[in-house]
């Protein structure tokens, strides 16, 4: 949960059914400024907004789906990023889409044509699932990432794609398919060890079987059955 304090005056700016809870000197209200690029890079039209009439307010917030906070400190630059990743923002933040009209990337660096930009002077704060890795890369450093598993990307950073090795038994059999990504620096990468993919997958392959659930009264061994399970029976 992600817990921002104002003062007389501050605002935050937040995904419509962010909020948790917030001091009674909070005022919530509705942006839609600047929805076309928002929408673009897969977000509400809308975001909410939680503005200070005092000082001492504060305002907790969590994202809508399954992830962990992580903070980007703008401070003039511009990252890149996975579609929908941003989830919350303090200060000035500009939330804008980029088009990848490189064929090779768009179609196999797991982004697709249309990533989301988060630029200004302010705090974003984006969501993204397991353990997340920071690293600074040197100038002409290079840094091969999973394609799911890269969340965001300095502007400076340049973005590729690697063929992977091992041939076609480390395409069919290792679970990585074809390519991999390629981050080649100066600058800041963010990477994530788990992705909402991954997660989405796995849902799927034990909602079709993929990993029974031997069950007992309803109840799962080891454990209660997931709900969606115990719907079921």
């Amino acid at each position: 949960m992600l817990r921002i304090h104002l003062n007389r005056g501050d605002k935050a700016l937040a995904e419509p059914g962010a909020m948790v809870y917030m001091s009674e000197n909070v005022e919530a209200g509705c942006d839609s400024d600047k929805w076309w690029p928002r929408c673009m890079g897969c977000e509400p039209c809308c975001f909410a907004t939680f503005e200070a009439k005092g000082d001492g307010a504060y305002v907790g917030l969590t994202p809508n789906r399954p992830a962990k906070v992580l903070p980007l400190v703008l401070g003039g630059r511009r990252f890149l990023g996975k579609k929908g990743m941003y989830f919350a923002s303090t200060g000035q933040v500009d939330v804008d889409f980029n088009m990848d009209l490189n064929p090779v990337t768009c179609c196999c660096g797991g982004q697709g044509m249309i990533r989301q930009v988060l630029k200004g002077d302010g705090i974003a704060f984006i969501g993204a699932m397991g353990v997340l890795t920071h690293k600074v890369l040197a100038p002409g450093e290079k840094l091969i990432v999973d394609t799911n598993s890269v969340v965001a990307w300095e502007e400076t950073v340049e973005y590729g794609v690697k063929k992977n090795s091992g041939g076609l038994c480390m395409c069919c059999c290792g679970g990585e398919g074809f390519f991999s990504t390629q981050l080649t620096g100066p600058g800041e990468v963010y990477v994530q060890s788990y992705s909402h993919a991954k997660f989405k997958q796995y849902a799927v392959d034990w909602y079709l079987g993929a990993h029974p659930v031997t069950r007992r009264g309803g109840a799962a061994f080891g454990g209660a059955a997931p709900a969606a399970e115990m719907d079921r029976s």
